[in-house]
């Protein structure tokens, strides 16, 4: 069974390799939005529908029809995974749908235009997330090619409109997070999405719990799916 993983703003299909030895049952495809990581020489995505367009082409290039797949989507990848299921854009439905570490997509999370923030304060907003290492925030070289990707997901991301839901999805949803990153009050309206079941997940650690707790979510997803 294959099981696709959409990651952060700014992030890469790195990110989920930390997952991968504990789901030995799976064959695991992380995808790269256009313009990061294994795609870095491709253009970046200029709107937010052509980013959900274009991962949605990347995942159907995989999917064989009759055999099931999963979809698991991180922080902004979890409304890119949204958009995609709940705009019928895969030539068949994933028979579950993980998404991790941010509000409901009825709520905004933009609470602050990241995209517009100086390059100091938007490094460290995002060493806040505990994303980014002190050595790179130490070290300006990498800052010109990592914050152009950053802004760019992030204008995206703010241009989505978050709203009263009206695509209702027909599968079963799993929803992780951490009270720690987000309370739940931010994440229980993910229960709205789906006319199936929704199950959630809590676990310790920062934005990026799942690094912290990749043994554990690992288990998980199997026993869900």
């Amino acid at each position: 069974m294959k099981m696709f993983f959409i990651t952060y703003a700014g992030g890469n299909a790195k990110f989920f390799q930390c997952l991968f030895p504990y789901i030995h049952d799976l064959e695991c495809i992380a995808i790269d939005y256009s313009g990061h990581g294994n795609r870095h020489n491709e253009k970046l995505n200029e709107t937010l529908p052509e980013m959900i367009t274009d991962i949605a082409d990347k995942i159907n290039e995989q999917i064989i029809l009759g055999e099931p797949y999963a979809l698991l989507g991180y922080s902004m990848g979890s409304i890119v995974v949204y958009e995609i299921a709940a705009q019928r854009l895969l030539k068949q439905p994933p028979v579950h749908i993980f998404v991790c570490a941010h509000y409901a997509p009825s709520i905004s999370s933009i609470h602050v235009k990241y995209s517009e923030l100086s390059d100091m304060d938007l490094v460290k907003s995002l060493a806040s997330f505990g994303g980014i290492n002190e050595q790179f925030i130490s070290d300006k070289r990498f800052w010109p090619f990592f914050l152009r990707i950053v802004r760019n997901d992030y204008k995206l991301l703010e241009s989505y409109e978050f709203e009263n839901l009206k695509k209702l999805l027909d599968i079963d949803v799993s929803v992780l997070y951490s009270d720690q990153d987000t309370p739940f009050q931010y994440i229980e309206p993910w229960k709205y999405i789906t006319k199936k079941t929704v199950e959630f997940k809590e676990y310790p650690g920062t934005h990026f719990f799942l690094k912290e707790n990749a043994e554990h979510i690992a288990l998980y997803i199997l026993n869900k799916i």
